[in-house]
């Protein structure tokens, strides 16, 4: 009679196992994307993806339109695996596929942060964001890019809009395309400061420099001018810095 009871326990838990929802997750201390070990679906919520039919409007509102393996970050601190991740810049939604190929968005104000990974090389992100709120959003829920590590930070804001033009008789039908703008902010610690232009001006006027910031940038040949040269600015100025 215990043979049976063993053998009826372990089915009963094999199937509930079985019917698992298939999305990872662990404590905030996951350290990269392939350390995340259990499974939970449940725990982002979920509501269907947008109802615009996307492909009848021009331009892109998403960050990237290929899927990208990830992690999401939820405000309770756990960290969810997800095998296909879309950022969506329009609706600052986080779309994903789940388990029976259906494409979902989480729930509106869950994730706090999303790692995006290449499909070839899980070890590196490509591209991080982070949900925050404040007056440059208009003190709702918005995710800004976060484009290096360390205490001083480079932020892009890239905000997406629909423009709807007028009826056009020949095509029939009203033509619609999105509108991408984009603002950085320089992030010291907690402190969010717009970034007028990407120059030498902008920078140091938020940021101060020094004789050795100024050798560096000598020796680098940085001019301050595009967004790879604050990045690599700022990676010097945090080294610094330890």
């Amino acid at each position: 009679m215990r043979k049976v009871l063993v053998f009826v326990f372990l089915v009963s838990y094999l199937i509930s196992y079985s019917q698992a929802p298939t999305l990872d997750i662990t404590g905030s201390s996951a350290g990269g994307y392939g350390s995340v070990k259990f499974y939970n679906a449940s725990i982002i919520g979920q509501k269907s993806a947008d109802p615009i039919d996307y492909s009848e409007v021009r331009g892109k509102c998403f960050w990237s339109n290929d899927w990208a393996p990830g992690l999401l970050t939820l405000k309770s601190g756990k960290v969810v695996k997800m095998p296909r991740i879309k950022m969506n810049l329009y609706t600052n939604g986080v779309h994903y596929v789940d388990k029976e190929g259906v494409e979902l968005v989480a729930q509106t104000g869950l994730v706090t942060k999303v790692s995006l990974y290449s499909l070839t090389d899980t070890l590196q992100a490509i591209a991080v964001f982070q949900s925050l709120a404040n007056k440059f959003s208009g003190y709702k829920e918005s995710f800004f890019q976060i484009l290096n590590e360390g205490p001083i930070q480079l932020l892009k804001k890239t905000s997406v809009n629909l423009s709807k033009q007028k009826y056009d008789p020949s095509i029939g039908k009203d033509e619609c395309h999105f509108v991408s703008s984009i603002d950085y902010f320089l992030r010291d610690n907690v402190t969010l400061t717009p970034l007028k232009k990407i120059n030498k001006t902008s920078v140091f006027s938020i940021i101060k420099t020094n004789e050795e910031i100024e050798k560096w940038m000598t020796l680098k040949e940085n001019k301050v001018k595009t967004e790879e040269d604050v990045i690599e600015l700022l990676s010097f100025i945090n080294s610094e810095k330890k």
